[in-house]
């Protein structure tokens, strides 16, 4: 079976500790109706991540904390932590079918929100960079927007309206520091200080309302 997935490469896979585990979890991939490029990817980064560990029955049964463990180690960019999350969430499908999963320890529930927030963070990622792939949402250097840039564009976005409406900025600044998790307000000022957008609101704000003190009555 991994013949077909991997012709040239298969004796690797056969001579691996793992080669029940690879080869039954192809078999659901293929049953799962995945894709051969995709179960081929998921293939050859489980063995990966597998072999990291020490070798196991053909049906030992894993914690979620040992896969995390076994999965980060390769999470070296953000690409490439997402494939090796995708596979882990594809192979505890897999394991869960088999009832070959243990249920997180009641003992580490921030832990296990913490991995979930992860790996749904990491598909939101991938979602929207797909998304303006496929619009041809790029800057001029052929780069798609990032997760940060929505948020940089939504600070920005609301500091200017805050200007135009003439709202209390300084009051207003701990609830966008809130609202975007900054630990401290001085994050959030950074915004105030560097961006045109709200340099321009500022200072025609000012003008507005000092320029007459500044340099006589305002034309």
């Amino acid at each position: 079976m991994l013949q077909a997935l991997f012709p040239r490469g298969h004796a690797t896979y056969e001579r691996s500790p793992f080669v029940q585990d690879l080869e039954d979890f192809y078999a659901w991939l293929n049953a799962a109706e995945y894709s051969r490029q995709c179960a081929r990817g998921h293939v050859f980064r489980l063995k990966r991540s597998l072999e990291r560990m020490a070798p196991p029955e053909p049906t030992s049964i894993y914690t979620v904390a040992q896969l995390n463990k076994a999965f980060g180690a390769d999470c070296t960019c953000v690409r490439r932590s997402m494939l090796y999350r995708a596979t882990q969430r594809a192979y505890q499908k897999f394991l869960s079918s088999r009832k070959r999963l243990t249920a997180p320890s009641v003992n580490e529930p921030f832990a296990t929100l913490r991995h979930r927030y992860r790996d749904e963070l990491f598909e939101l990622r991938e979602a929207l960079h797909a998304l303006f792939a496929m619009a041809g949402v790029r800057d001029h250097e052929g780069r798609c927007p990032r997760v940060h840039d929505i948020r940089h564009a939504f600070a920005i976005e609301a500091l200017r309206r805050w200007y135009v409406e003439e709202a209390d900025v300084q009051i207003n600044l701990p609830k966008l520091a809130l609202y975007m998790g900054h630990v401290s307000i001085a994050s959030t000022m950074y915004y105030l200080r560097w961006m045109p957008a709200v340099i321009t609101q500022a200072s025609e704000r000012f003008e507005r309302h000092c320029g007459s003190l500044v340099g006589g009555e305002p034309s």
